[in-house]
């Protein structure tokens, strides 16, 4: 796997492991949400897996790399209750969420790094640290 890869956090889930996460959260909490958010939403399985789930909610996937925006906009641009967004959730505003007065489920599998690797790799994509010794 590429560093970038690997300094991202990019671990793509399997389309079959978000379905039964969707179905669990549909069946066991018995919970349909008017409103679906993928925070990182990568090649899009989740959004995939939430369409087929949850049909009449509209799904918004926000995306930090601009090659799974391309892609996954590709893959859902025939579905008009979809959008993917480039953007990097934590930081970023996105007025079409913060208008949102209904039922919402955030979704998805956050990117996982440690530190430690984040530092062999020589990321830039890391947080700020202290030492409350100095």
């Amino acid at each position: 796997m590429p560093d970038l890869r690997r300094a991202m956090g990019d671990w793509q889930t399997p389309e079959e492991f978000a379905a039964a996460c969707c179905r669990l959260i549909r069946d066991h909490f018995n919970f349909s949400p008017q409103q679906i958010v993928e925070p990182t939403c990568g090649a899009g399985n989740f959004i995939a897996a939430a369409r087929r789930t949850f049909p009449q909610t509209q799904v918004y996937g926000i995306e930090l790399n601009p090659h799974y925006v391309e892609d996954a906009q590709q893959r859902f641009a025939a579905d008009k209750s979809v959008r993917i967004m480039q953007g990097d959730f934590l930081h970023d505003d996105f007025p079409a969420l913060q208008s949102a007065n209904c039922s919402v489920l955030v979704l998805g599998n956050p990117p996982w790094v440690t530190n430690a690797t984040l530092s062999t790799l020589g990321s830039q994509n890391l947080p700020p640290k202290t030492n409350f010794k100095g």
